[in-house]
């Protein structure tokens, strides 16, 4: 415990999400997390009693394959019980002149509970945490074991093919999903630059595919893989990865997607912001 008074620190998110999972957004909280581990040399805990406890018992049993992956890789210690945190004395890293708590890395507020348990709260959603962790690396060399690239199909390996992210879901009830017309342009831009087939992955595929013909007819090659298969978050993540051409939608899966492996990406057209988006990645605002 530390002179303060202040005894450990726990990591939590702002938002909450239709499902109790929402693998972009935990990713982003773990790298944070992780950060602020390595930051103060101590070991990561995590609390994953919620995300056992989910009724579905195949977003159980994806979790569980993570886990064991994604912790092994980067150095987090999983233990299954009801406390969160990190144990660390706090005060040399308060009062030591960091400038780790900034608006810029989405730490949204800092307060203490009645335990004197100091929690941090926010989106954490910059690219900063996970370039300080090395995520990129972690999740190539996951991705090589649990979506190799023989498990693509074969119409998928070219390049005259691009992924395409539509986020609606309970996107379209908090009005943050981008408009439609958004999506047509950056399609309608890779048409002019050779592409002929497009993979399209959303939460939504009937709509998604009205509106597409809709605007296009049946001429364009579209494709929709989660069809006739249902993906698992992380292999939908992984899969989408595989396209060295991708436009992503606002969802921080599709963000993953696109920072996983992303040296060796040709073209990533994106509506992030600045503090989340990377400089070989084009911003077009929604």
């Amino acid at each position: 415990q530390a002179e303060d008074g202040i005894r450990d620190i726990g990591v939590t998110g702002v938002q909450t999400c239709a499902l109790p999972i929402c693998l972009g957004n935990q990713l982003f909280q773990f790298c944070a997390g992780l950060y602020l581990a390595r930051h103060l040399q101590r070991k990561l805990v995590i609390d994953d009693s919620a995300l056992r406890k989910h009724p579905n018992s195949a977003k159980r049993n994806w979790i569980s394959k993570l886990d064991v992956e994604f912790y092994s890789q980067i150095g987090l210690q999983k233990v299954n019980r009801t406390l969160s945190l990190i144990v660390a004395n706090f005060d040399r890293f308060l009062y030591g002149g960091s400038s780790f708590l900034t608006e810029d890395l989405q730490v949204k507020s800092i307060s203490i509970n009645e335990k004197k348990r100091l929690i941090l709260s926010g989106y954490f959603q910059t690219a900063w945490f996970p370039e300080q962790v090395n995520a990129n690396s972690a999740l190539s060399s996951i991705r090589e074991r649990l979506f190799p690239l023989d498990s693509m199909p074969k119409w998928a390996i070219s390049d005259n093919v691009a992924a395409v992210h539509f986020r609606l879901g309970d996107y379209v009830s908090h009005d943050w999903q981008l408009p439609f017309d958004w999506y047509f342009d950056r399609i309608q831009e890779l048409l002019g630059q050779g592409i002929s087939t497009f993979a399209v992955f959303t939460d939504d595929i009937q709509q998604v595919k009205k509106e597409l013909e809709s605007k296009f007819g049946k001429q364009l090659h579209f494709r929709f893989p989660e069809m006739n298969f249902r993906f698992s978050p992380i292999e939908v993540l992984f899969f989408m990865s595989r396209f060295s051409t991708f436009v992503s939608s606002n969802s921080t899966l599709a963000w993953w997607s696109s920072y996983t492996d992303a040296a060796n990406k040709n073209l990533i057209l994106s509506p992030w912001e600045d503090e989340i988006q990377l400089p070989n990645w084009r911003h077009i605002p929604k």
